[in-house]
């Protein structure tokens, strides 16, 4: 900083550099050479400004390189020159750069800023694979799971599905429930009885049935020999057996790896939870538990008009073996395709699978 000259009420404040001694000094410990002359009522008293780093930085944030230090002598301890220094002091943090503000970047986990992640629908560890968290946009309300006062008249134990409003009610004591979010295919509808769940699975895998390889062997032919458990299988983390007077029913409630189907109807499948929802009931339910099925006027007499008829059905999509292993390995790394990009279910995981 070169010499200045600055008048102020009959008083005038002059910076100059330090002399070699002083600078000498200075460098010693690290301070800017600089030096403050102060004239009053035409006098001129020196002095020797070194002011410490705290001092300055309290005032101001500014570079360590254009901190001064201020000692005042004895013989210029009065008001107006203390009026003087803290003058100077100003003049000397105004001329100080401030550094830019650095912004860390946040940290991404699954392709998704942690502050981003919807609580309960993080990162999950399980069964030696690796489930990302779910994107934000597949969660607003209500196509998250909640816990709430139950609005049905179902016992507690008792599961009760709505396929017309998409809630699965999973009700317990004290008249709360837990309530998910799912997708209904068409064959979903088709189930309109109370069933009891007999078995349960992790992680199961999924084969066509001779009858699908029959009528359309060009989409099942290359799955003839399944598809083994796990983020490619159609069906998820979990699977719900039902059951009705002790037959299987072959209908099911699921995880999914189409997560733009929750909500919606589809084509075809059965009843399917995000796979997160589906480990979450999975470790509630115990075998035995009914499965009841609510009607349409029900649903629009509990969850209102709007809500019965809440999404929309959308078109199947079908995948070569490619196709679904290599969005098994994406949704691994947390890349998740757009709504647009999927449509339920990536197989048909209707009744008819199953025999």
């Amino acid at each position: 900083m070169g010499a200045g000259f600055h008048t102020c009420a009959g008083a005038a404040i002059r910076l100059a550099p330090f002399c070699d001694g002083q600078r000498r000094i200075a460098e010693k410990s690290g301070v800017t050479t600089l030096r403050i002359t102060a004239f009053c009522n035409g006098r001129d008293f020196p002095w020797q400004l070194s002011l410490a780093v705290n001092l300055l930085r309290r005032a101001r944030r500014v570079k360590e390189s254009l901190l001064p230090m201020i000692i005042f002598s004895s013989s210029c301890w009065r008001p107006a020159r203390v009026i003087l220094a803290l003058a100077a002091l100003a003049f000397v943090a105004a001329c100080a750069r401030r550094p830019e503000p650095v912004e860390e970047p946040e940290v991404l986990i699954g392709g998704i800023p942690v502050s981003q992640i919807v609580e309960g629908y993080g990162l999950i560890e399980d069964g030696g694979f690796t489930l990302p968290p779910v994107p934000p946009r597949y969660l607003a309300e209500p196509n998250r799971r909640a816990f709430m006062v139950y609005p049905g008249n179902q016992p507690p134990g008792t599961i009760e599905i709505d396929p017309y409003a998409k809630f699965l009610y999973w009700i317990m004591e004290d008249g709360m429930a837990m309530r998910y979010p799912i997708a209904v295919g068409r064959d979903g509808l088709g189930l309109n009885f109370t069933t009891t769940i007999r078995r349960k699975a992790e992680w199961p895998g999924w084969t066509p049935t001779a009858n699908m390889l029959r009528r359309e062997p060009e989409v099942y032919g290359p799955f003839r020999n399944g598809v083994p458990g796990g983020l490619a299988s159609p069906m998820g983390a979990r699977a719900l057996y039902l059951y009705r007077n002790g037959r299987d029913t072959f209908f099911r409630i699921h995880g999914t790896n189409d997560l733009g189907s929750i909500g919606n109807s589809g084509s075809a499948g059965c009843i399917r939870l995000f796979n997160h929802d589906m480990i979450d009931l999975y470790d509630r339910i115990p075998i035995g538990t009914r499965v009841v099925m609510r009607s349409f006027d029900e649903s629009v007499r509990i969850e209102g008009w709007e809500t019965a008829n809440r999404g929309v059905e959308l078109p199947p999509v079908i995948l070569t073996p490619d196709e679904l292993f290599g969005r098994a390995e994406q949704q691994m790394a947390g890349v998740v395709p757009s709504p647009e990009d999927l449509g339920v279910p990536l197989f048909d995981t209707s009744p008819e699978i199953w025999r």
